[in-house]
C-alpha cells in the first residue's frame, strides 16, 4: 500500500517546504504541496490562483498534479496541522484500515450544518444564500447550474448514516436578529423569507477540514465535487466535508478509530506561544503527542531553519 501525502498551504509559505519534508518524508511515499500565487522551481509543489476561504477549490485545480503520484491514499493536511508520525508510515493501515478493508474517505468530525449557530456564523448564512434566488454559481448565465451540483441523494444518505443530517432551519431568535450585518439580514430574507421554518435548500455538512483522506478510487469524484461548491464561493469547511459526503463507501471519522486530535491547540494561553525554533523541537513536540492522537493544530513553523539537516 502507498500512502501520499499532499500539505496545502493557507498562504505561500514556501521556505517551510524542506521543514515539513524533513518532518514527514520517512512516514509516506510521496510528499506534495498545494500553495497559493506564488510559482515555484520545485517538481513537487503545484501552484493555485484561489484564497484560502474556498482552499476546496485547491483539489480540483491540482487534480491531475496528484493524479500522477502512485498512491493507494491521499492525506491531505495543513500546512500548521502536525500530524503524530507513529500512526503513519508501517503503521498507516493498522491505524485506518482495523476492521475495514478499505474505506472512501476519513474526516476527523463532521457536524450538523444546522446545529443552532447557523445564524451566528456568517460563513453559514453566506453559503445558505448561495443555494436561494439564483445565486449560486459565479457566472449566473450557466442555465440550469444547479443540475451541475453533487447528487444531493448522496449527500443525505451519507449524513443520515452519520447522524449528521439537517433538515429544517430555524429562524434565528429577535435578538440574534438584531446583532447581524444587514448583508446577513439580506441573506436571511433570501433563504428564509418571513417563515419561521423552512427546510435546507440543499443538504450540507460542517467540519473543521484541515486535515482528511481520500482514497485513489473516489479522488477524481472528491476532486471534482469540491470544486463545483467552490466555483460557489462556499467557505471550505462547508464545501470539503459536504464534497465528501458524496463518496461511496465507508467515510470514517475519529471516534470510528479511536482516534483523537485538537484543532484549537493554539487557544492554550501558554501553548499559544510555542513557535519552534527547530525540527527537533517540532520532533519532540510529536514524540509527547498521545498514541491515540492524530494530529495537533495549529503550530506555526517560520522561525525554523530553512535548510534542516
Amino acid at each position: 500500500m502507498k500512502v501520499a501525502l499532499c500539505l496545502f498551504f493557507n498562504y505561500p509559505f514556501e521556505r517551510n517546504i524542506p521543514v515539513l519534508e524533513n518532518l514527514y518524508r520517512d512516514f509516506f511515499d510521496d510528499i506534495v504541496h498545494i500553495q497559493p500565487m506564488v510559482r515555484s522551481d520545485r517538481e513537487n509543489v503545484h501552484t493555485v490562483y484561489r484564497a484560502a476561504f474556498n482552499f476546496g477549490g485547491f483539489f480540483s485545480d491540482s487534480y491531475s498534479f496528484l493524479h500522477q503520484l502512485e498512491a493507494d491514499y491521499f492525506v491531505f493536511a495543513g500546512d500548521d496541522c502536525v500530524l503524530n508520525t507513529a500512526l503513519f508510515g508501517n503503521n498507516f493501515a493498522k491505524t485506518f484500515l482495523r476492521e475495514h478493508k478499505e474505506f472512501s474517505a476519513f474526516l476527523p468530525n463532521p457536524t450538523k450544518f444546522c446545529n443552532g449557530n447557523e445564524w451566528v456564523n456568517s460563513h453559514k448564512i453566506n453559503t445558505l444564500s448561495r443555494f436561494s434566488n439564483g445565486y449560486g454559481l459565479y457566472d449566473q448565465r450557466i442555465e440550469e447550474w444547479q443540475k451541475f451540483l453533487p447528487d444531493p441523494d448522496l449527500i443525505r444518505a451519507t449524513a443520515q448514516r452519520l447522524a449528521i443530517h439537517s433538515d429544517q432551519m430555524t429562524r434565528p431568535t429577535a435578538e440574534q436578529e438584531r446583532k447581524m450585518s444587514p448583508a446577513q439580514l439580506e441573506a436571511l430574507t433570501r433563504v428564509m423569507g418571513r417563515q419561521e421554518q423552512s427546510p435546507m435548500p440543499y443538504p450540507l455538512v460542517y467540519a473543521v477540514s484541515d486535515f482528511f483522506i481520500v482514497s485513489k478510487e473516489y479522488l477524481a469524484l472528491f476532486c471534482h465535487n469540491a470544486g463545483l461548491l467552490a466555483a460557489m464561493n462556499i467557505f471550505s469547511e462547508v464545501s470539503v466535508p459536504t464534497a465528501l459526503m458524496t463518496l461511496p463507501g465507508p467515510l470514517l471519522r475519529a471516534r470510528d478509530l479511536d482516534l483523537t486530535f485538537d484543532w484549537t491547540w493554539g487557544r492554550n494561553q501558554e501553548a499559544e506561544h510555542f513557535v519552534p525554533n527547530s525540527v527537533g523541537e517540532v520532533r519532540k513536540f510529536i514524540a509527547g503527542m498521545d498514541q491515540n492522537t492524530l494530529f495537533r493544530h495549529p503550530i506555526k513553523m517560520s522561525k525554523i531553519d530553512q535548510n534542516p539537516k
